[in-house]
């Protein structure tokens, strides 16, 4: 989304050319005709609030020659400036708690988060599986995990099991040493955090589930499906029409060739990890 893409009721239109992210990157954009990232992925909060303050710019005329049109443009202002931003950074928190499937969103949850972004940006790792593998991690490996001495320490036993769990969403395989330590200890720090909340499995999960769709329509399936039908053939068409009517399911006759990491072969393919 960039600075013209919202309706009145909030929705956002007309991307133009556009993607689901795979690769993690705090700056992704499809877009070749935005080299300094102004709409990147983490910044699309504040695409958002540009979107805002262009609506009231637009409103702006119709008050000029009102008694009270002073006043409002002043509301308007506060609005834009103060109230979205704090409105928007809740339901931002909100997200990204369901998505890890916490109790509650802390300020110690803005640092859990922040060093999540930095290890699934180093890796890097997949968005859309990295959520949905940690779905699959227990109260139990986390009490193993969660009883090392420190939070940095990735000794214990079951933080090797529980990166096992996300190693399919990382575009490294093997990982480097590094990287794979990096995701030990933030996993043992995820650990304590689930200990600390003391939410049942199935709670938790579920939650996450709901959170995280097992699949997105990726370019490189959209891709395999318009080459086809361009070919009189429309069955790649209406197995994705299926698989994405239910995109939250697990639809394990879907898995091996949907849930998957980008093709090596589709990573500098123009018109697939990049649009001009």
């Amino acid at each position: 989304m960039n600075s013209d893409n919202c309706l009145l009721s909030g929705r956002t239109i007309d991307y133009g050319p556009f993607g689901f992210m795979e690769r993690y990157s705090h700056d992704w954009s499809p877009f070749t005709s935005d080299p300094e990232r102004k709409f990147g992925f983490e910044r699309q909060p504040l695409a958002a609030q540009v979107n805002v303050m262009v609506l009231a710019r637009a409103l702006q005329p119709l008050l000029e020659g009102d008694p009270g049109g002073q006043v409002a443009a002043g509301e308007m202002h506060r609005i834009v400036k103060t109230e979205y931003p704090e409105f928007s950074r809740k339901a931002l928190a909100e997200v990204r708690r369901s998505k890890l499937g916490l109790s509650q969103w802390t300020e110690e949850s803005d640092e859990l988060w922040s060093q999540l972004q930095d290890v699934m940006e180093a890796s890097p790792a997949d968005y859309t599986l990295l959520f949905r593998q940690l779905t699959h991690v227990t109260n139990d490996e986390a009490v193993q995990a969660g009883n090392s001495d420190r939070a940095t320490d990735s000794d214990s036993s079951a933080a090797p099991r529980m990166f096992a769990k996300v190693l399919p969403a990382l575009y490294c395989d093997p990982c480097p040493p590094k990287i794979r330590a990096s995701w030990e200890r933030w996993l043992v720090r995820y650990s304590k955090r689930l200990i600390a909340d003391g939410r049942s499995d199935a709670e938790r999960q579920a939650e996450m589930r709901a959170s995280s769709p097992k699949y997105v329509p990726r370019e490189w399936m959209l891709a395999e499906a318009y080459n086809a039908a361009e070919a009189q053939d429309t069955t790649v068409v209406e197995r994705l029409a299926q698989l994405f009517a239910r995109p939250y399911d697990e639809q394990p006759s879907h898995e091996t060739k949907y849930y998957r990491r980008t093709p090596p072969q589709m990573h500098r393919k123009a018109g697939i990890a990049y649009f001009s």
